[in-house]
Formats: C-alpha cells, sequence, structure tokens
C-alpha cells in the first residue's frame, strides 16, 4: 500500500492515525472503531477507539468483538475453495449434485448454480429474497454480476451435506482453529460475551444488540479487528506457498477477477432489467472483490448490517492489508479516509461503491 512501502515512514504515519482518526470519528459520528494493520505479511499494528456503546461509555479495545457483516463471505468461501482441493466439491459441478433434496425444487435455473457462481456473485439471485416473493434466480447463472447473500445460503447447504456437519462446526473446526482465531465466532446468543460493541444509527443512538442463534453464511460473523486481519494475513502467505491453510493454486484462483460488477444492485428498483454497463477496474473474484489500481490487483470486501459497517483492503503480492470495523451506520463516512490515508484518494472500488450505493461518502 502506498503510504506502507518505505519502513522508515511507518512510525509518523502509524502517529498520524492515531490522532486523524478520532477527528474523523468525531466529524461524522461514529462512537467506536477498531482497526488492524498488516505489512508484508505480519501483523504491524493493532488499534482501538472511541466506546462500545454511547449510553455506557465502556471502551473499545483491540479485543471488543463487532459484527463483520459481509466478511462471513470471504471465510465461507475460503472453506468451501479447501473442500475443492480435498476434492469433496468442484468449481463448476452444479451444487445441487450435492444436494438429496432440491434447494428449489420449482425453479430450474437453480440447479445450475455452481460454486464458481455463488462465490462470484452471479447466481441470478437477489440479495435477499421479498418475504412475498418466492427465491428464484432472474437471469441464467453465470451471466453476470450481481450481489447476493442467498447464494452463501444455498452454498451452505451444499457444505453442511457433504460434511455431514453443521457449518458453525465446520468453519470452527477446518478454518479458525487451524490458524489459531480465537476472537471469531458465527453465531451470537444474548450475553454471550461482555465486550461486544453495540450499533448505533445515523444519529448516533444504540439500538438492541440482536441475537445470531444460528449461523447465517453471508453476514453473522462477530470478531476483532485483528483476527480478520490474521486471516487475511493467512490467506495472503498462502498465495506464496506459506500458509496450510490453502494451496498456492487455489489461492491465486480466489483473487483471480471472475467478472465484471456493474452498475445494476439487487436494491436497485430496476434490478433485475435494468441496463448493465460493466466496470473496467472493479470485479469479483471467488469470494472476494477484486480491483485493479496501480498495476497491481488488490483484494477488497464492504461489510453492512445495518448498524456495524466493515471494510477489509489487501495487496495480496505484498502482503498489506487493512481491517476496519465500526459499530455505527455511518461507519463507512469514515472508512473512507482512512483508506485513502492507506492506501490512495482513488481506490476503484469505493468509487463503485458510492455510485451503487452511496455508503462511503
Amino acid at each position: 500500500m502506498r503510504s506502507l512501502r518505505s519502513a522508515e515512514r511507518v512510525a509518523g504515519f502509524l502517529e498520524e492515525l492515531q490522532v486523524c482518526i478520532p477527528e474523523w470519528m468525531a466529524e461524522f459520528s461514529v462512537p467506536g472503531l477498531s482497526a488492524a494493520f498488516v505489512r508484508g505479511g505480519e501483523m504491524l499494528a493493532e488499534m482501538a477507539f472511541g466506546v462500545r456503546c454511547i449510553e455506557t461509555q465502556e471502551p473499545v479495545t483491540q479485543a471488543t468483538y463487532f459484527e463483520a457483516a459481509s466478511l462471513t463471505k470471504p471465510m465461507v468461501a475460503c472453506l468451501a475453495l479447501q473442500l475443492c482441493a480435498q476434492g469433496l466439491m468442484e468449481l463448476d459441478r452444479p451444487l445441487a449434485c450435492h444436494l438429496s433434496v432440491p434447494y428449489l425444487p420449482d425453479d430450474a435455473r437453480s440447479v445450475q448454480i455452481t460454486l464458481r457462481h455463488v462465490l462470484s456473485h452471479s447466481t441470478g439471485f437477489p440479495n435477499w429474497r421479498k418475504e412475498s416473493e418466492p427465491l428464484r434466480a432472474h437471469f441464467e447463472p453465470g451471466n453476470r454480476f450481481s450481489y447476493s447473500g442467498e447464494g452463501f445460503v444455498y452454498l451452505s447447504h451444499a457444505i453442511e451435506e457433504i460434511l455431514g456437519q453443521p457449518l458453525v462446526d465446520a468453519l470452527r473446526t477446518r478454518l479458525t482453529e487451524p490458524i489459531g482465531l480465537q476472537e471469531c465466532v458465527f453465531t451470537w446468543e444474548d450475553g454471550q460475551r461482555v465486550d461486544v460493541a453495540v450499533g448505533h444509527n445515523a444519529r448516533n443512538e444504540p439500538q438492541a444488540k440482536r441475537a445470531w442463534p444460528s449461523v447465517n453464511p453471508a453476514a453473522s460473523l462477530h470478531c476483532s479487528s485483528r483476527d480478520f486481519a490474521r486471516f487475511m494475513r493467512e490467506l495472503m502467505r498462502a498465495l506464496h506457498g506459506e500458509s496450510p491453510l490453502l494451496h498456492v493454486e487455489t489461492t491465486r484462483g480466489m483473487f483471480h477477477r471472475q467478472v465484471p460488477v456493474n452498475g445494476l444492485p439487487p436494491w436497485s428498483e430496476s434490478w433485475p432489467d435494468g441496463e448493465v454497463v460493466p466496470e473496467e477496474r472493479v470485479g469479483w473474484g471467488l469470494g472476494w472483490g477484486i480491483q485493479i489500481y496501480d498495476e497491481r490487483d488488490w483484494i477488497w470486501h464492504w461489510g453492512d448490517n445495518g448498524c456495524y459497517r466493515a471494510f477489509a483492503l489487501g495487496t495480496p503480492e505484498s502482503g498489506d492489508g487493512v481491517v476496519i470495523l465500526t459499530n455505527s451506520e455511518n461507519g463507512q463516512r469514515v472508512i473512507r479516509p482512512i483508506l485513502e490515508a492507506i492506501a490512495s484518494p482513488n481506490l476503484p472500488a469505493l468509487d463503485w461503491l458510492d455510485r451503487i450505493y452511496g455508503i462511503t461518502s
């Protein structure tokens, strides 16, 4: 990343962030934030700012859990790719082949959906089904990018049937425990842990912490920023053959752009039939967003659980990365200046998110 290339600049750069981040949090009404930085494949720094709840004023610590929202998806993608490496799944084999009971028996397109379609968000599913309508694929799988949490739910059924165990157990025994993640869970019960950040709306009002009694493969991850940074570090190390998490070729495929994104998100009123204009510098790999900038491929993912906003960004070749978790609906407004300070003021992924979602400014 731009500001972390020169070792002699690191200390001063981190000191500047210690000053700037609280100022940005005050400006955009973000009560709590946690960040972790990776440089050259090693943990560089961890930072914690503000409070877990505006009412109690309990401070955010480096061990505070946040809802990481869609940062769940890269972890589930990693598990699925492990199964591919073991010969238990195939990228281009329909998921329906792994199910004893059809997932959507009345939708002919759904039986064509493969692991590659799910991880690259090209299933044809909406992001989330409407209560008034049955779930279905709205276009041929593989036709184009359309972000979908529903695809990951479909995938979870296939994984559970292949392994004969709940997804939450598979994630723990095959992913988080082997790489030593101890501040990372996929379900959440009331009173499960004291050190958890409370979400706040745009008016800085705390919201009741909801329970996640069962794993949602697209959204239920709760973790500290440093634990997700450790996960991302392991993936970047795997690209260089330095981690048992994934094989080099499997990791390279994860970080390879499969499909370009476009300006027609599934939450648009004109979806799925509106105009589709592909982006040149932003696409999706197998579980990660991919942006092309500064003649390099960057991996990234954002998270949005309403009153929790998150972002992860990394450059796999150099092993640099950052993870930012917040407990506010305004979180992306402070995440953007942090990323611009670290990397560049012209990140294609952030510009695309602004156009389709308006969440970074």
